[in-house]
């Protein structure tokens, strides 16, 4: 994470150039999310906007949508790069080991998943920008390792899966 340091820093003015709002998802001190606008939002045949979700990792029992300084820019930097490509990009926090036990952290995921589809009108109407409306039928989410993992649970195990809105797709990135 280092070697990003300074080349993040000197896209600084381009990254944070994207707007960014945080949301409460729920009632725990975790409970958080950052939605990140697209300027240019890719628009799907009914001309609503895709949202992308990101599920970080930090071997269950580490990690936050916002890194600490001088790293503020990690997923900052990512947040904003797949805003700049269209989507709506939401990073979630979500319960950790050991305050959390299984499957607390896919159910955090999930019901953030869920808080953003019934509270579409309040992310939209939140932007400085023009932001086209979200489409629910276009969510997609995207874990890295134990995000991944979480999300495996989140997709795969029954007693989550059936309270999920459908997926139009999936990524795990360098999970178990």
């Amino acid at each position: 994470l280092s070697a990003s340091v300074p080349i993040l820093d000197e896209r600084r003015a381009e990254i944070e150039k994207i707007e960014k709002q945080t949301f409460k998802y729920g009632q725990r001190h975790r409970d958080n999310l950052d939605v990140y606008y697209p300027d240019q939002p890719i628009l799907i045949p009914n001309a609503k906007v895709p949202v992308l979700f990101f599920v970080y990792g930090g071997s269950y029992n580490t990690g936050s949508r916002q890194f600490p300084p001088p790293y503020e820019m990690g997923y900052r930097a990512l947040g904003s790069f797949f805003a700049q490509h269209g989507f709506i990009t939401v990073i979630p926090d979500y319960r950790l080991v050991p305050e959390a036990r299984f499957p607390a952290a896919s159910q955090d995921i999930r019901d953030a998943i869920i808080w953003v589809k019934d509270n579409a009108k309040t992310i939209r109407s939140s932007s400085t920008s023009t932001v086209q409306e979200l489409d629910p039928e276009h969510f997609f989410v995207m874990g890295h390792s134990a995000g991944a993992a979480h999300i495996k649970v989140m997709t795969m195990y029954e007693e989550l899966r059936k309270m999920l809105p459908p997926l139009r797709g999936v990524i795990w990135n360098a999970g178990p």
